[in-house]
């Protein structure tokens, strides 16, 4: 077993002992969370998780609904985060004022994201958590397709002894609900949904997976959104 992928034993305990007993909201980049009005909400949570671009909030209409305070940021850390100047010693100095952890999602396949990364984060040393590269494998076997960030965040953060997981801005790339032909809110990446529709997920295997651990773990919670989307494709 090659460690490297691995948290050693210090990290793995300061990383649970972040989160324990906490009420941790994560907040996806759905184009539906610029309408929401739910800053005071968010920002009433103990932690905020965003993840990817997520962290890069300029909008100050987007702020207005959805907040920019971040504590974790999980991310896929590969090579578009870093050629869009997302981790930057100027960035990570920013980030620094709030940000407590990184987490990277799959560490296996990122070892040259993690090399630049901890370039960037010498000076200001933000905490840094592996996700276990045995739950991508176990997630893998059941979706058996390539796995969205947000799933592995999810999954690894209720490995932890957290109060709650409240889930906001996410709707696995559904368009139809919420009547907008765009998946993410303006200034985080603007991308088409016919694009995405291309990629290798497969979405409706992964809010099957989701939709099991609702309905075992009382400590999620969805926002009316998710829960719609979840009613109206596993119905």
């Amino acid at each position: 077993m090659n460690k490297k992928h691995f948290d050693n034993y210090q990290v793995k305990k300061n990383y649970s002992k972040f989160l324990k007993g906490k009420r941790v909201v994560l907040v996806g980049p759905a184009w539906y969370t610029k309408n929401l009005g739910q800053r005071s909400l968010i920002e009433s949570y103990d932690i905020i998780v965003r993840m990817n671009f997520g962290i890069r909030i300029r909008s100050n209409e987007v702020k207005k609904h959805i907040g920019h305070r971040t504590d974790i940021l999980y991310s896929a850390l590969s090579k578009v985060f870093f050629d869009q100047k997302l981790f930057t010693y100027r960035a990570m100095a920013k980030y620094a004022k709030n940000l407590k952890w990184i987490c990277v999602t799959c560490p296996r396949q990122r070892a040259g994201g993690i090399r630049k990364f901890k370039k960037f984060n010498k000076r200001t040393k933000i905490s840094f958590h592996r996700v276990n590269p045995q739950y991508y494998e176990y997630l893998y076997t059941i979706v058996k397709y390539k796995l969205t960030t947000g799933i592995i965040t999810i999954y690894d953060l209720l490995q932890h002894d957290i109060k709650e997981l409240f889930i906001i801005g996410m709707n696995f790339f559904d368009t139809t609900l919420i009547k907008k032909r765009r998946i993410y809110y303006s200034q985080y990446r603007d991308i088409p949904y016919a694009r995405l529709r291309s990629r290798t997920h497969n979405l409706k295997r992964e809010m099957k997976l989701f939709d099991r651990w609702c309905k075992k773990d009382k400590r999620i919670v969805c926002d009316n959104i998710l829960q719609k989307t979840i009613e109206k494709y596993l119905k």
